[in-house]
Parts: C-alpha cells; structure tokens; sequence
C-alpha cells in the first residue's frame, strides 16, 4: 500500500495517540481491537488516520482527528 506524503509538521505529535489512549478518549466501538481490525481492512489509511513507528511490527499511532473526522463523515 503506499503511504501518503505529508507536508513536515502536518500532524500535531499531541494528536497521536496509541491504540488504548485512542480508546479511552473515543470510548465504545473504538477498543484496541477494533482499531486494528478497521487498520487491517484498510478502512484506515496509513499516513492519514494511522503511523507506525519502529517497522512493520512497531508501535501504532492513530491520529485522532482524522478518526474523528472520518466518524462525522460517514454520520453526515
């Protein structure tokens, strides 16, 4: 999958938080799990709504508003 390009500082660091962080702030529908399984069917787009640090393997990041966005998007 390619990864988006981002202009540098296009995403604020204290938007991006770790899958449980994620959770807590956005609360039901939004577990760790269910995080990875909208990540694995590409619902969310590397680059845009998640970063990976460390590799393949690394750390996951979701950048919570493009989440947030994408929740008002498909509401509207």
């Amino acid at each position: 999958m390619p990864k988006t390009k981002l202009k540098p500082n296009a995403i604020d660091e204290s938007n991006l938080l770790t899958l449980e962080e994620a959770y807590r702030k956005l609360g039901k529908g939004f577990s760790p799990r269910s995080l990875r399984r909208k990540i694995a069917s590409g619902e969310y787009k590397q680059g845009i709504h998640y970063f990976r640090s460390n590799g393949v393997n690394g750390i996951i990041k979701v950048n919570i508003l493009a989440i947030k966005q994408n929740l008002i998007d498909i509401n509207s």
